[in-house]
């Protein structure tokens, strides 16, 4: 074997080396953006609260409009991020908790 068909060989297995990577690649994302799927669709209620109160139970018994305060509690934690990305807030005002469904707040407070 020359060396051009030495070199040839070399190319050809780096080649199919790299094919099976892309492949291996592209499975992997299937995988992730599945479980990306899956965790956004899971609920984990989590609520978009102001800074100035520790729980939403605290802003539940001190605001006027407890169901306003519900409206705040969103399925999961990255559902309550993008709402503070596209609310009129900051995320300087609020921050994200971890709560406990709606229905479980409406039976609590019998809104």
């Amino acid at each position: 074997m020359n060396k051009q068909q030495r070199i040839d060989k070399a190319l050809k297995e780096i080649s199919d080396q790299i094919c099976k990577l892309e492949q291996r690649i592209s499975i992997l994302d299937n995988r992730k953006s599945t479980l990306i799927r899956i965790s956004n669709g899971l609920d984990d209620p989590h609520a978009l609260i102001p800074n100035s109160v520790q729980s939403i139970e605290d802003w539940l018994y001190g605001h006027p409009y407890p169901s306003a305060v519900l409206s705040s509690i969103c399925r999961n934690r990255n559902e309550a991020f993008q709402r503070s990305l596209y609310s009129y807030t900051t995320m300087h005002d609020f921050h994200i908790v971890k709560c406990e469904s709606v229905e479980y707040y409406k039976n609590k407070l019998k809104i």
